[in-house]
């Protein structure tokens, strides 16, 4: 009896430590300040929802992921989003380096928010009266 334990827990044990886990440590930069740290940028694993911010540095992390291939979400206000299509492989680490640039927006766009703006105001003053 104590040897079909013994052999149970090892194999528990090894079957365990034979799936392991990868984890994903990125850097994020602003484009438009020579890649300075874009500090508390929105990081999201599109497959599992899981997110995170990056902290002081420009730095991310995920750790504990399954093996397989997974879709990064990067995004901060006020910048272009970006995806990436990242590998994640059992035991290693896989190190990810990228930059969100400003997002523009066109004349016609300002336009029709500031038409939009323009209208709402005009309701909302109508109701009041």
């Amino acid at each position: 009896m104590k040897n079909f334990l013994f052999i149970l827990v090892t194999f528990v044990t090894y079957s365990t430590f034979g799936q392991g886990f990868g984890s994903v440590v990125g850097t994020l930069g602003d484009a438009e300040e020579n890649n300075a740290p874009l500090v508390y940028a929105h990081v999201k694993i599109k497959e599992t929802g899981v997110t995170t911010q990056s902290d002081l540095s420009g730095v991310f992390q995920f750790e504990l992921l399954n093996e397989g291939t997974y879709t990064l979400q990067l995004s901060f206000a006020g910048y272009e989003s970006k995806e990436l299509e990242i590998n994640v492989a059992s035991n290693k680490i896989t190190e990810i380096k990228s930059s969100l640039g400003a997002s523009s927006i066109s004349f016609a766009d300002l336009i029709a928010l500031e038409s939009t703006a323009s209208r709402e105001e005009k309701e909302n003053s109508t109701e009041d009266n």
